[in-house]
């Protein structure tokens, strides 16, 4: 439970640097994931070590979640 608690933290941490550079120019794109982190921490949580994880925007949460 930590671990996906740290994980959900992590996301939003990275998701608040992300949108902070966007908003000052110094990247061109970004899809804020803002109050989606526990659906994607959860959702790799079920995943097995082994499974493999295409996440594309806004899925930032299952990538940290599942390799954390």
């Amino acid at each position: 439970m930590m671990k996906m608690y740290e994980a959900m933290t992590r996301t939003h941490i990275m998701d608040r640097i992300m949108f902070d550079a966007q908003r000052q120019g110094r990247i061109s794109f970004y899809m804020s994931n803002s109050g989606e982190e526990a659906a994607q921490v959860g959702s790799a949580a079920a995943l097995h070590e082994e499974d493999l994880v295409w996440a594309q925007y806004r899925e930032a949460g299952e990538s940290i979640g599942h390799n954390g």
